[in-house]
């Protein structure tokens, strides 16, 4: 799972390893917006579909996730603010019992940073929402892993914090420890549990 409050560049990093990354799927929230985009009326406000998107994404996580790594040809990365202690630690116990290997990777970014990257993405999450996410974020911050790639304890495998230039390396280097590439974002048949 790729996360970080809004704006930390989530979307960013999934476009970036996608393609160097065999058989990778990804799922993120942003693509189905754009092809929502596409099927409504030309400058309907994104906050008018904000909850279709979101739910149409849950459901795209729960589904993949369910059929579990035997049925994927790689890894899935899934995109989540990953805020939210509840929806994060379902997500990694409904990935473990269906067979996969769940990996939290963090994108730490200074709040100005991540204010930006919503502005430069053009979808700016009102701020006392933002507020919500950050405040859960720093709370969250201190109570992670300090060392790193470390096992993280309760559901998931690893947890990782990293910043946005750091991010892609960390994730492949997630990917191919210890002869597990197909497995450290939770996929792919040689999956050992």
């Amino acid at each position: 799972m790729a996360g970080g409050v809004p704006g930390a560049g989530k979307s960013t990093l999934l476009r970036r390893i996608e393609h160097d990354i065999p058989g990778l799927t990804v799922l993120d929230p942003e693509r189905r917006a754009e092809r929502l985009a596409a099927a409504l009326p030309p400058g309907l406000p994104y906050r008018w579909y904000r909850p279709l998107v979101h739910l149409m994404h849950t459901l795209d996580v729960v589904r993949t996730l369910l059929a579990g790594p035997h049925r994927s040809e790689g890894p899935v990365a899934v995109h989540d603010t990953a805020t939210r202690r509840r929806r994060r630690d379902w997500t990694a116990r409904l990935a473990r019992r269906r067979g996969w290997t769940p990996v939290l990777v963090f994108l730490d970014v200074p709040r100005d940073v991540a204010r930006a990257g919503q502005h430069a993405r053009g979808r700016v999450v009102n701020e006392s929402s933002f507020a919500r996410h950050w405040h859960r974020w720093t709370a969250l911050r201190p109570h992670l892993t300090r060392e790193d790639d470390a096992p993280a304890g309760g559901p998931w495998d690893h947890v990782v914090v990293t910043t946005r230039d750091d991010a892609k390396s960390r994730v492949f280097g997630l990917l191919t420890q210890d002869g597990t590439d197909r497995c450290a974002l939770g996929g792919g048949s040689p999956c050992a549990q």
